[in-house]
């Protein structure tokens, strides 16, 4: 089954110490970290580090899709990428 995705790009903004990612029309995608606040450093570089990652995921697959189409085209072998874009849209 085809899955729907709000559209990118997405941004990331940190609200009240807390990093979130959200749609360009500041709709929350999702808040990374503990809502209750962060015990260490650690912790808040990572949730910051993972908004960011999540935020990029709509101009990754679109680029993915087009380096797709491209290196199918050159006799690469697409079993790894197809698994993957199927993992991510629900569609071969």
């Amino acid at each position: 089954m085809k899955r729907h995705f709000t559209p990118g790009p997405w941004e990331v903004d940190i609200q009240d110490g807390i990093p979130g990612v959200f749609a360009e029309d500041a709709a929350p995608i999702c808040y990374t970290g503990e809502v209750r606040g962060f015990t260490e450093d650690w912790q808040r570089d990572t949730a910051e580090g993972d908004a960011y990652l999540i935020a990029g995921a709509p101009e990754l697959l679109q680029q993915l899709q087009k380096a797709h189409r491209f290196l199918r085209k050159s006799g690469y072998d697409m079993t790894e990428i197809d698994a993957l874009i199927t993992k991510i849209t629900g569609e071969a």
